[in-house]
């Protein structure tokens, strides 16, 4: 089964999707539909079990909002193609305050969210969130983890660095 799966939105530099506790050895896979369709991504792991970083040219992991990721182990089949929601954390700013929201979270109850890794709130069912009396010209690290309690599957983390207005 995979591990978490992270993606962080690089404003100035490419997107990434990590996924944690790979297998040694093991290939991950990333396609544009749950079955056929495209490989977009692809990574193969080193000798030693761990996480695998998948680069994604500036932007281009955007353009799905969905994409599936199988591993294949060594002498085994491909995995069945799990679904891994690309959330992009769309930031609106004042001087003091940033909006975060984002879409095609599918029906994840379970979710945290972070500024510079201190959680502000634990929820569910949402698509929003303020974060208000915030320094001016001054960049924070913003990560939202959402987790679907009732389906086996990866928990999925979008991190984005925003700055607040003046910077934009």
């Amino acid at each position: 089964m995979l591990g978490d799966v992270v993606v962080t939105n690089n404003e100035d530099e490419n997107d990434v999707l990590e996924v944690a506790n790979v297998p040694a050895d093991a290939e991950v896979n990333v396609y544009d539909a749950p079955t056929g369709g495209n490989r977009i991504g692809q990574v193969v792991r080193a000798q030693t079990t761990g996480p695998v970083t998948i680069p994604f040219t500036n932007g281009s992991l955007w353009s799905d909002a969905t994409v599936y990721l199988a591993m294949k182990e060594t002498g085994k089949q491909e995995s069945p193609r799990v679904a891994v929601p690309v959330l992009s954390l769309s930031p609106t700013s004042t001087q003091n305050l940033i909006q975060i929201s984002w879409s095609n979270a599918l029906d994840f109850s379970d979710i945290k969210i972070y500024l510079n890794d201190v959680l502000q709130a634990e929820t569910g069912n949402i698509n929003y969130y303020d974060f208000n009396g915030l320094a001016q010209g001054t960049s924070y690290s913003i990560r939202v983890e959402l987790r679907d309690p009732d389906v086996d599957g990866p928990q999925i983390i979008i991190r984005a660095i925003v700055p607040t207005q003046n910077e934009l």
